[in-house]
Order: structure tokens, then sequence, then C-alpha cells
């Protein structure tokens, strides 16, 4: 990484830094400086948005205010002075040591495992006179030895077997030896080889993690807030966060002052359109979440992403365990099918003009709508049906409801009578009636003589009423 790509790497941090909310130090406040030398995995590597989403810039957001975390990962790089691309040669090195660092995190070793570079004795003897260099700095700076992460399978003849059985115990005795600590990253990313695509480098999730646990070991407390991955930009005045998970296009919009136990909405389908609830839930506190499954109608992929955003979400970013849907016209689709299957995951549900039946639209095969046959098509492809079998099928939103109102979830639907498209006789009013007959609750609110168009109201307060009523002391 030439000094070019430090500097913008570093502005990156800067705008998030700055993009968090937080503040620079006031001049003559101390900068704790610390460089991180490693390999493609401290650079970040097949990351997405890479500058903003490496693990030494998800360090500095976490970090904040009074610290300076500079990325000195070069791809390919190895420990030993011997073989293919020793760390040793590149200006890099000496760069990092002029910058007079307060802390010195290193992780090398990944690349030295290779068989063509793999030499144990000339590993621990470079491994100790590397430490050696940076302890000898004037600063006496604290010095971070790191495990390598797991590599999930052997690729480029880099190889788990290896990291675990000689590499990790060769750093061990070394950090032992001159009294410096351990960042055990292979124990922190083991078990989650969903967050390395490509079995060795791992995805901004897996950045974050490594970022977690630095900031557990620098500080002596496990990090409580939240980092927002992704590019930032204004929203309506708020920060959104774009960014890719699980192959999907995502957003995440900040509240100025986020509400106790980190509540959110979960929007399905056409972000941005008719913000005003949006809006109105930020100002109280709340995230907005989007993933995009605009193409797969809330079949079984569709619910496959959501599980896998929602695990994100409430996981790595400790977001809510029970957040708001929000369906807005074909995202009835997802919101309902989703809620189904996870109806211990939600607080309440907010439709708007919903389709909630796929031969109603796009099928086509109500009474009053002639559908869409091109999408009737994909649709059938998603959900793996033929015309014969999508007579008989019987798990759309408006069916298998027994779970979701044992769980007392409740519904506001606001629809129009005059709705041409998401036809009110053959969505909401199914639904409703299904719903209440098995106990749940579902409030309905029609807007006279309006079709498909506008959604929501112009003054959301019977929405926001209603979220806030069936959110108060989610569980988070």
């Amino acid at each position: 990484m030439n000094r070019a790509g430090r500097l913008s790497c570093f502005v990156g941090f800067v705008l998030c830094v700055l993009g968090q909310g937080a503040a620079w130090s006031e001049p003559g406040q101390s900068v704790t400086r610390m460089v991180c030398i490693g390999d493609s995995v401290i650079y970040g590597a097949t990351i997405d948005d890479r500058e903003a989403n490496c693990f030494p810039a998800q360090l500095q957001k976490m970090l904040g205010a009074g610290w300076q975390v500079t990325n000195f990962g070069i791809n390919s790089r190895i420990m030993q002075k011997q073989g293919d691309f020793p760390y040793w040669n590149e200006d890099s090195f000496k760069e990092a040591q002029a910058m007079e660092p307060d802390v010195v995190l290193i992780s090398l070793g990944g690349n030295d495992t290779k068989p063509h570079n793999w030499k144990p004795d000339n590993y621990k003897k470079d491994y100790a006179a590397m430490v050696d260099v940076f302890l000898s700095l004037p600063k006496k700076p604290r010095i971070l030895l790191c495990y390598p992460v797991p590599a999930y399978r052997v690729q480029w003849g880099i190889n788990d077997a290896t990291i675990t059985d000689e590499v990790i115990p060769i750093i061990t005795d070394i950090a032992k030896q001159k009294d410096v600590e351990i960042v055990d990253l292979h124990t922190a990313l083991s078990g989650v080889e969903r967050l390395f695509p490509d079995k060795i480098h791992p995805n901004a999730e897996g950045a974050g993690m490594m970022a977690q646990t630095v900031y557990k070991t620098l500080l002596g407390r496990g990090f409580d807030g939240v980092v927002l991955p992704g590019r930032v930009s204004d929203w309506n005045g708020y920060q959104k966060y774009d960014f890719e998970f699980d192959g999907r296009g995502c957003s995440l919009v900040a509240p100025k002052v986020e509400a106790a136990g980190r509540p959110w909405i979960w929007r399905a389908r056409f972000f941005g359109h008719e913000p005003q609830t949006d809006l109105a839930l930020l100002a109280r506190g709340f995230h907005v979440a989007y993933i995009d499954v605009a193409d797969l109608f809330g079949g079984p992929p569709a619910v496959g992403h959501w599980n896998a955003f929602y695990k994100y979400l409430t996981g790595t970013l400790g977001f809510s365990k029970k957040p708001v849907l929000e369906g807005m016209s074909r995202g009835g689709l997802i919101v309902m099918n989703w809620a189904k299957k996870n109806p211990d995951r939600v607080s309440c549900i907010y439709i708007d003009a919903p389709v909630c039946d796929i031969g109603s639209w796009p099928g086509g095969k109500g009474a009053t709508t002639a559908g869409d046959p091109g999408l009737w098509k994909k649709c059938l492809d998603v959900y793996g049906l033929t015309e014969a079998q999508a007579e008989t099928f019987a798990d759309n939103p408006i069916d298998n409801l027994e779970a979701l109102a044992k769980a007392d979830v409740p519904i506001l639907s606001v629809c129009g009578d005059a709705d041409t498209a998401a036809i009110l006789d053959e969505n909401t009013r199914v639904l409703e009636a299904r719903y209440r007959a098995l106990g749940g609750r579902m409030e309905v609110l029609i807007k006279q003589g309006v079709g498909h168009h506008p959604h929501s109201l112009k003054d959301p307060a019977p929405i926001v009423n209603f979220i806030l009523a069936h959110t108060t002391g989610v569980d988070g």
C-alpha cells in the first residue's frame, strides 16, 4: 500500500469518525497513534468499500476522537526476511516506525504458511526481530501480536493446520519472551466461515469482529456502541450508510440520538418512497434498515436473505431483537412471509396497499385485475411453482397465520378502497378476516377514493402512534 493509498484511507477514517458524530481532540490534547502492520487481511482485500470497512477503519470508528489508526497492511506480505514478499523490504515498514506510534499491532503469518515460504526457525527469529525494532523506538510503544485469522480451506498454499500447530505457538513464545500482548483473532473468527467469501479473507462483518476483539484488548472492555458499515451520504438530514450484504444492496439510516434498546424499522421495497413514517421514527431514535430483495417476491430466497440480515443487525450491530416491519405494495409479501416464519422476532407490522397473495398480483387470478404476465413467470420461478401448482399454493401471506396470531403480533394495514393493483378485497380484507378469526389483532385504515398511490398518509401520526404503542420496552 503506497503513501497515497494510506492518505486516502486515513481521510476515509476522518470522514467516518466525523460522520459518527465524534469530535476531534482540541489543540494540545494528545492523540494516540496506532499503526497496523500486516498482510491482505489487515489491508482489507476483497472487502466492498474497503477504505470505509477494512479492520483499521472500523477500529478507528470505535475508538473515535483521540486516536489515529493507520492501515499499513500490504497484500501477500510475509514476516520472514527470506521468501516471496518480505514485509521488511517495504517502505511502509519504515514509515510506520517514523510515525512514532504509541501502539503497534502486528498481524503477519498467513502467507508465511505457504509451503515455499514456511521455515519455522526463520519465522520465529524474524518475528522477534521485528518486535525488537518497535520496542526500541523512543516512545516504547505498546505491542499487540495477533494470531492469524482462520484459513477455512487450503488456498494459495495458506493453510490452517500450519497456523494452528506452528504459527500460533511461535507467536505465543515471542509474546512471553518480549513481554508483549496477544490478540487472538483466530478464536474470535472461528466458526464463522460465512464471513470469509474466499475462505481466507474476512468480509466487512468479519473485519468488524476483528475490530471489536482488538478494541476489547486495547481498552479492557467490549465496545457497546454501533459502527455502521458502508458509504455515508445525507438522507433527509440523517446519515445513510449503503453497503452490500449477503450479495444484496443494503441501507441503514441512523438517528441523531439513538433510543434505548436500539429500535429499528425494517423497510421492505421502495426505500425512500413516502418516507414520512420513517422520518418520524428517526426523530424518535429509531434506525431505518433496508435490504433489496425486490425481484424475489417474498419467496424462500428473500426470506433467507432477511434471515441473514436480521442475524447481522441484531448480532453484530446489536439492534433490537424485535423490529417494526414496514411493507408497501409488493413489500407486503416479504414482510408477512418473514413474520410468519419468525413471529417471536417482530414487534408489530405496518403494511401499506400490500400484496398479500401472489395469485392476486402478479398472478392476476382474482376477479378484478389482470396482473403482470412477465412478472408472474419470474414469481413462479422464484417459488419453484408451475402454473398448476400455483392454483393450489397455500403459503401466501394470507395463509398459515396461526403462529403469528399466537405470538400476538399486531398488524396495521393502510389501504385505498379504489386500489386496482393490490385489490383490497383480494389482499388486505382476506388477511384481516383470517387473522382476526385466529384471535390476531389487526387494524385497517381505509383511504376513501384512493388508489394504489399515494402510499402512507400526509400526516403519519396514526401510523407512528400505532408503532410506538407496540415498541415501548421492546427487548433488544
